[in-house]
């Protein structure tokens, strides 16, 4: 659907509006978070966040959070979407986390504790920074 949408010229805004009104529509009582994003061969940023979890821009030791949001699709029909714009700078990475880890769920529909678990035995990044030959021949092995 959003594929078929961009194909077919729609504005982010216009296609996160669609996606609303689609779920909304069918009263199946979900709604969703989502980041609908245009990355320019300019470094030009496009994106409409749907209460979705901040993308952040990395260079060097600078982070910056792409604040600007919208509400979730599906709760609310008729709502209404903005997008909004940055520029990444020559070196900036552009960073999406997704927030599946926190809803992670077994065949019995249970939080996945071995996620979280993995999660605390997964090095810190200043550890990783600190020995990267050793920690990352550790990680490779499964061992900590």
């Amino acid at each position: 659907m959003i594929h078929a949408q961009l194909l077919a010229g729609q504005s982010l805004s216009e296609i996160a509006s669609l996606v609303n009104q689609f779920l909304c529509t069918r009263d199946v009582g979900k709604y969703a978070t989502m980041i609908l994003l245009k990355l320019f061969p300019d470094g030009r940023i496009e994106y409409v966040n749907c209460g979705h979890v901040q993308p952040l821009t990395i260079l060097n030791n600078e982070i910056r959070r792409l604040e600007e949001g919208n509400l979730i699709v599906g709760l609310i029909s008729g709502a209404s979407y903005t997008s909004a714009h940055c520029v990444l700078r020559p070196g900036e990475r552009l960073l999406l986390p997704t927030d599946g880890i926190t809803e992670a769920e077994d065949s019995t529909r249970h939080a996945v504790r071995r996620c979280r678990a993995e999660y605390r035995r997964t090095p810190q990044r200043s550890e990783i920074h600190a020995r990267p030959d050793r920690k990352v021949s550790r990680a490779k092995s499964g061992t900590g």
